[in-house]
């Protein structure tokens, strides 16, 4: 595989078979990193090495569903499918497409899959990163990950100097930085066919899932605070619909937030009002409309991600979820990560909350 990429290419992988290690590649969109990382497995499991993959790009994922970091580990034998096709060993769900305001949740999910990776024996980790390489997010994220993961290699693809801000902190401190040239083979890719390309990961995924309840009761939430206050009772409700110009369905109060939810909207400028009233440091009003479709991630004990789902409805009354989901069976499911993303089983996503 790696004889249809640049010499330097090559290189790099007979380094590693003796070398071995924690190698984290970076570059930019379209600059080929997860085919770098697809060559370098191969190569790598063909001269009998245990190799880990960490797939940590949540938006073009390919070990593992979209929004999720996904660890897949191979022994002594290059895989003999599609790399899409492999199930993950670990995943930890974000619950996002990018890591841009969820900077702190990725940089810990990609330290947990480490170290599992490392736990495992493995004797090279490959960590495949995200294209989000300009702005402050890149920069804070791509320093803090490295921070954490100690890499015994940074691998930098680009075309000329793109990611040298990313690099140089790092290489100034005494970080091994290997500078690759981009294939002739790396294809450039539209927002749409990236977009189209997450449809049919989700719609893969999601084929064949079904509708399951799941009660609040035996289940932490994250992501949401639902289920860490107080319930309100009727006539507090009704007496925030009445200060919120809105029909309060449910709400929760905890000594730092009033958690609400809503059926059609609120006024947003009584907000203040309430928080002092009743004496909190923030007001979270959620419309019933936005947590329909929002994607979740089911969770062990360990609250590493057995799977997804999509959340159909809440009964706050009888304390249910409603979600679809693949997983054929949910005792294992002890917590549920809510996400920023809603997402139809088609593979549809349908915005952001």
């Amino acid at each position: 595989m790696l004889h249809r990429h640049p010499a330097e290419w090559q290189a790099f992988a007979r380094e590693l078979e003796t070398a071995r290690g924690t190698v984290c590649v970076l570059g930019a969109t379209d600059t080929g990193k997860t085919t770098l990382c697809s060559a370098l497995l191969q190569t790598l499991c063909d001269q009998g090495l245990r190799v880990a993959y960490l797939d940590a790009d949540l938006g073009q994922s390919t070990i593992g569903p979209p929004a999720t970091l996904s660890l897949a580990i191979f022994s002594g034998s290059s895989p003999s499918v599609p790399l899409y096709e492999i199930p993950p060993q670990r995943m930890d769900f974000i619950g996002a497409t990018s890591p841009e305001g969820h900077l702190l949740a990725t940089t810990v999910g990609v330290w947990r899959l480490v170290e599992e990776a490392r736990q495992s024996g493995c004797d090279v980790l490959l960590v495949d990163t995200s294209g989000l390489v300009y702005g402050g997010a890149a920069r804070e994220l791509k320093f803090q990950k490295i921070r954490l993961l100690r890499p015994d290699c940074l691998v930098a693809l680009q075309r000329g100097g793109e990611i040298e801000h990313l690099l140089l902190p790092h290489e100034r401190s005494g970080v091994r930085v290997v500078r690759l040239p981009v294939s002739d083979q790396a294809l450039r890719h539209s927002r749409e066919q990236r977009q189209a390309f997450r449809q049919r990961r989700f719609r893969e995924y999601f084929r064949g899932a079904e509708s399951r309840e799941i009660p609040l009761d035996r289940i932490g939430i994250y992501g949401l605070p639902l289920g860490t206050g107080s319930r309100m009772d009727f006539r507090e409700l009704n007496r925030l619909s009445r200060m919120l110009d809105a029909i309060v369905i449910y709400g929760e109060r905890s000594p730092d937030i009033l958690f609400l939810v809503v059926e059609g909207g609120c006024g947003r400028d009584r907000i203040f009002s309430v928080k002092e009233e009743f004496g909190v440091r923030e007001v979270l009003v959620v419309e019933r409309t936005d947590l329909q479709s929002l994607l979740l991630g089911l969770n062990d004990r360990r609250q590493f991600t057995l799977g997804l789902g999509i959340l159909q409805a809440i009964d706050f009354r009888a304390g249910r979820l409603r979600v679809v989901t693949p997983l054929p069976r949910l005792e294992e499911v002890s917590q549920i990560a809510f996400g920023s993303l809603r997402v139809d089983p088609s593979g549809v996503e349908l915005g952001k909350v």
